[in-house]
């Protein structure tokens, strides 16, 4: 975060994280099951990322649920 890139790279990764916040509490204040299928989409997606990243770098994942979910939330955009 030195340097103007990660400034830069920085600041979009935050707002895209608060962004997603906002969404997300003001779909399930309104209990709206759209909100709950992007939210669940948007766990597939970090799961399928983390599968795809660990096969090509050539490791083997994890079978522990708990790392799975984990990696699911903490996926990269």
């Amino acid at each position: 975060m030195s340097t103007e890139l990660g400034r830069t790279v920085g600041q979009f990764k935050s707002f895209s994280i608060s962004g997603m916040q906002k969404t997300m509490l003001a779909g399930f204040q309104q209990r709206d099951a759209a909100t709950l299928d992007g939210v669940m989409l948007s766990l597939g997606l970090g799961a399928v990322t983390y599968w795809a990243k660990e096969t090509i770098a050539g490791r083997e994942t994890s079978e522990d649920p708990k790392v799975w979910a984990v990696e699911a939330l903490d996926c990269p955009a």
